[in-house]
């Protein structure tokens, strides 16, 4: 029995061994396995911190757009306003400028008939002047005792 017993502790001795180079072998694979990811980790969080710091310059970069845009949106507003404001009173001026046209038009005319006026009473003061030159004439040969008035 001790051969049998001296084989079972050799086998048993082996296998411990084997148990102990496979815990080993997979403590090797392990750690190597665990450098990758650990490796791969650091890159990925590089890459991570490396995005999110561009997505940090595009944020800034799209505010920044976002800003300008308001204040072209507030800009075009106000000379939309302007040009509103300006246009009515482009139109106002217009219908002024045509009521004063009119009114003018019609001065115009009626100058025109006061002149036509002026001149008929001006021809008719002309013809009561010469009437009246004649009647004063008579009235002073009369006066003067003439015979041939």
């Amino acid at each position: 029995m001790g051969f049998i017993k001296d084989a079972l502790d050799v086998k048993v001795f082996f296998l411990v061994v084997i148990i102990a180079v496979c815990m080993v072998a997979f403590l090797v694979v392990f750690h190597k396995n665990f450098e990758d990811v650990n490796t791969k980790y650091e890159e990925k969080v590089g890459e991570l911190n490396s995005t999110y710091n561009k997505l940090l310059g595009t944020q800034e970069r799209l505010n920044e757009t976002v800003e300008d845009l308001e204040l072209t949106n507030l800009k075009e507003e106000d000379l939309k306003k302007k040009y509103n404001e300006l246009l009515n009173k482009n139109e106002r001026l217009e219908k002024d400028k045509l009521n004063l046209q009119k009114e003018v038009s019609d001065k115009n005319s009626e100058i025109g008939d006061l002149k036509t006026k002026n001149t008929v009473l001006q021809d008719s003061l002309d013809k009561e002047k010469s009437t009246n030159s004649k009647l004063r004439s008579r009235i002073n040969c009369f006066e003067g005792g003439g015979a041939n008035c």
